[in-house]
């Protein structure tokens, strides 16, 4: 297999995209640093014959020269499952070898390109609610706002007394927080190596 290099790649954000709408420059861009990245080496059908990525491969495709791709992306996954020691028995698997090998753990949006983390970081409905009961309706988080910055928000208006809700507002089916009392630098290192991580 040839390595591909930056020129062979068309990175002119009006080839993108459809309806009339183009990728931003700033996705356009990233999708053209992950392609040549040597994690995604071997990446079936990476960029097409005429230059342009393949950034998606939709699994009902019914005919022409990348019907496979799908098929062979899904391959190239298991093996780098395997590579990395990810089990592809569990939920998610390919999301969670997604997270592990991607080199800078931030992307841009495809449409306005504003870059955010790739983690589980960004409040659900159901914890955007959980903060509204806790901390009051004026502290529901943004729909993208990182976790870590709310809670130092929360934590500056309502006072370091307020952290005494976290231990309710982490808990679920498969986590059980710890108690750091009002130690917000213990919080915020759990919450960024187990809580994010375990995606629950």
């Amino acid at each position: 297999m040839t390595k591909l290099t930056s020129t062979q790649i068309d990175d002119d954000p009006t080839s993108y995209g459809s309806k009339g709408q183009s990728w931003n420059p700033v996705f356009v861009e990233y999708m053209k640093t992950i392609v040549l990245h040597p994690n995604y080496a071997g990446m079936p059908d990476a960029v097409k014959d005429d230059g342009k990525i393949q950034w998606e491969a939709p699994s009902n495709r019914s005919g022409g020269q990348y019907k496979d791709t799908h098929h062979k992306r899904r391959d190239w996954w298991r093996s780098k499952a395997t590579e990395i020691g990810v089990s592809d028995s569990k939920d998610q698997w390919i999301s969670r070898v997604a997270k592990l090998i991607h080199p800078t753990g931030e992307k841009p949006c495809k449409r306005c390109g504003r870059m955010l983390r790739i983690a589980y970081v960004y409040p659900s409905r159901h914890f955007a609610t959980r903060c509204a009961k806790l901390f009051g309706g004026d502290m529901v988080p943004d729909a993208l706002e990182d976790i870590v910055p709310y809670l130092q928000r929360v934590v500056d208006v309502r006072g370091s007394t307020s952290m005494r809700y976290f231990p309710i507002l982490f808990q679920s089916r498969t986590i059980s927080p710890p108690s750091f009392g009002e130690n917000l630098d213990a919080w915020f290192g759990w919450i960024e190596e187990t809580f994010v991580p375990s995606e629950p």
